[in-house]
């Protein structure tokens, strides 16, 4: 298999990115880039596979940074999209959220991604469940699709249970080592070491695969984002990243590459 598959809703997002403007455009078409040729690449050298995939996450990364940045949220300066310890914190930061809202805040609201193919231009919706004065289920759209906000005891919840999550039971040490080592492994692919020359054996197509929806994960988040103004989750959320990113001490270094 010569091309990596897509399924037909990241097909969609692919034609999509096309018509979001420079600079985020650009770093989600090279996310997309280095995934396909990290397929091709992959049975005759698997660690510059493997290095295309982390490079092309971490484009995808760029492009939700670019444009959180673009439409000037608050504190979108220190967004740093050529920072590998910035872009790697992301991923483990909305995984937390993702896993907390299946659980807990969300699932109530039933929340549904849905593809509004209808318009000039498609566009990604959000859509919750809620339960009307005579019990009756009625379905709302926020529009922009972000444009919500989640208070929790009559106040702005500030995502402290996600942040705890990532930082792994409170030590700060460890947010600041596994973020290191995740922004590191890159260099770890290319640069021998002290055990000798780094080989990657036996690399499923698992990998690819699973690296293909992180990927499309970030760049659907992107389209939720670009094409609106401000939107209250999105800065809320963002205030809250920009905490767990102030965890990490001053300095922190990474592998020469």
């Amino acid at each position: 298999m010569d091309e990596i598959n897509f399924t037909v809703l990241q097909a969609k997002v692919c034609e999509m990115i096309l018509d979001t403007p420079a600079p985020g455009k650009h770093s989600a078409r090279s996310a997309i880039s280095h995934l396909k040729k990290a397929w091709k690449l992959h049975e005759q050298d698997a660690e510059m596979a493997v290095f295309r995939t982390i490079t092309g996450e971490e484009e995808s990364v760029s492009a939700i940074f670019h444009s959180i940045r673009r439409h000037r949220y608050k504190g979108a300066e220190k967004l740093n999209p050529k920072n590998h310890v910035h872009k790697s914190a992301l991923q483990p930061f909305l995984n937390a959220i993702e896993s907390n809202f299946n659980l807990t805040k969300l699932n109530k609201l039933k929340p549904t991604l849905e593809l509004d193919v209808n318009e000039v231009s498609p566009k990604f919706k959000t859509r919750i469940s809620i339960t009307d004065k005579l019990g009756n289920e009625v379905f709302a759209y926020p529009i922009p699709p972000l444009n919500f906000g989640l208070n929790q005891n009559d106040k702005v919840y500030n995502f402290e249970k996600e942040i705890l999550q990532v930082t792994n039971q409170q030590i700060i040490k460890k947010v600041s080592d596994y973020i290191k080592s995740l922004a590191n492994e890159r260099n770890r692919l290319l640069y021998s070491s002290n055990k000798g020359i780094p080989e990657i054996r036996n690399l499923s197509d698992k990998f690819f695969f699973d690296s293909r929806d992180r990927i499309f994960r970030n760049l659907i988040l992107y389209l939720l984002i670009d094409p609106y103004p401000i939107q209250t989750f999105v800065q809320q959320a963002l205030d809250a990243f920009l905490e767990m990113l102030g965890l990490l001490p001053e300095g922190i270094e990474l592998e020469k590459e």
